[in-house]
């Protein structure tokens, strides 16, 4: 649209600090939105992505020590919540590496320890699921069969 996009250009480059804030952000203040189309946008507030990420954590082992990575593109609910949960708990967010033979070389040579899977789906280990891996969390989709341990 080319109003927005000249409304965006007309703003200030400048970073927005606390200072900008006209008030102080509240739980039910939107923290980011999901728009997967018309039928799924919804609207995420503070309080319930900080609740989510934080039972995810525990449900699931994250903490400081552990090592994450989504398997998808990088705007799917997947990642999204992989940033969350990851932030949350201090964990490490391991990004794609271009130079690994295959996914499952990628995330051990990654020590990646928790995948969060979303669209296109569960990616294939044909040579076992990695070592350090200690859960992988569907987001969206339905876990495959094969990976009950990991659930």
């Amino acid at each position: 649209d080319p109003d927005t996009t000249a409304a965006i250009e007309a703003q200030s480059g400048t970073p927005v600090t606390y200072a900008d804030l006209t008030r102080p952000i509240r739980g039910d203040d939107p923290a980011f939105v999901i728009a997967a189309g018309t039928e799924k946008e919804r609207v995420i507030g503070h309080a319930a992505a900080a609740d989510t990420a934080a039972r995810l954590a525990a449900r699931t082992g994250v903490d400081y020590e552990s090592r994450t990575h989504a398997h998808g593109p990088a705007d799917s609910e997947a990642a999204v919540l992989e940033l969350l949960v990851a932030a949350t708990a201090g964990a490490a967010l391991v990004a794609p590496q271009e130079r690994a033979e295959s996914f499952e070389d990628e995330l051990a040579d990654q020590w990646v320890t928790h995948l969060f899977v979303g669209s296109p789906g569960a990616p294939r280990f044909d040579d076992g699921i990695p070592e350090d891996l200690a859960a992988m969390v569907f987001v969206d989709v339905q876990p495959e069969p094969g990976y009950e341990d990991l659930l």
